[in-house]
């Protein structure tokens, strides 16, 4: 196999890590109706408009690429080859199962596993990245230890927290006390802040109540359970674990976007 092919290939992995499975499938239909003869033009338009920008570059040296391998890889023949690593070399990560997930009165879970369980489990598995946002964070010893070994295995840690400034009285405790001064260094933390929620017609403003994580894009939580001792032991709380398929690639990169967007922004920025 030739250098350039086996780059080819390389990219075509990367490019389907980096994407939710949807946005694959919207790419390769644009290079079905890419014009051969306009291919470097059309390749850059490709890159530029219809990819966000976390995954744009993998997408991007993917097309140089091809153009390269132009006479032997049309556009149609790549799009044929990402359909089919999604459905044959990547179906481990596509196939979706779900389970439950509960705090609660013990003796009556009928077998679900516990919210901190799965949570410590999800960090403590990460091995590329880890997203964690709550409203909420106090109290949380166990999983700020675990946050803080994933950055010591190069995990990149990203949080979204709701701020007791940003929140206007609606949140006590600040959730970067929580936190601690060595998971803020090592770890990118983000608010939301004021000026970018939306307000009602009397000026009452939203606020950052989603609660979830996800680990790696294969693995997320979605659950009622704010990252508290309460939430976490006393609690009932209830939420779902989701291993594979298209959902924890989805939130991870609606969240992101959010960041690029500029709605949610670094600690240090907010004033």
């Amino acid at each position: 196999m030739s250098t350039q092919l086996e780059d080819l290939f390389r990219l075509m992995r990367l490019v389907i890590k980096q994407l939710p499975v949807s946005m694959v499938v919207a790419l390769c239909d644009k290079l079905e109706g890419v014009d051969d003869d306009h291919l470097e033009n059309e390749y850059a338009l490709l890159a530029s408009t219809i990819i966000p920008t976390t995954a744009r570059q993998a997408v991007a040296d993917l097309l140089k690429s091809a153009f390269i391998l132009r006479e032997n890889c049309s556009a149609r023949s790549l799009a044929w080859a990402l359909r089919g690593a999604l459905s044959t070399g990547h179906k481990l990560t596509t196939d979706e199962v779900m389970e439950l997930v509960w705090t609660g009165p013990p003796g009556l879970d009928y077998g679900l596993r516990r919210t901190d369980q799965v949570l410590l489990d999800l960090i403590e598995g990460a091995q590329s990245s880890v997203l964690v946002v709550t409203f909420a964070a106090y109290k949380i010893p166990q999983i700020v230890s675990a946050l803080l070994r994933a950055t010591e295995r190069s995990v990149d840690v990203t949080m979204i927290l709701e701020s007791v400034k940003e929140s206007e009285g609606k949140l006590d405790f600040q959730a970067t006390d929580a936190v601690g001064s060595e998971l803020l260094e090592k770890a990118r933390i983000f608010f939301w802040p004021l000026d970018r929620r939306p307000r009602d017609s009397v000026g009452r403003h939203g606020s950052l109540h989603a609660k979830c994580a996800v680990a790696d894009d294969i693995i997320a939580l979605v659950s009622s359970a704010n990252l508290t001792e309460y939430a976490m032991s006393l609690n009932m709380e209830f939420g779902v674990m989701i291993k594979g398929g298209d959902l924890p690639k989805s939130i991870n990169m609606h969240f992101r976007r959010l960041i690029e967007e500029g709605q949610l922004l670094p600690v240090e920025r907010i004033n």
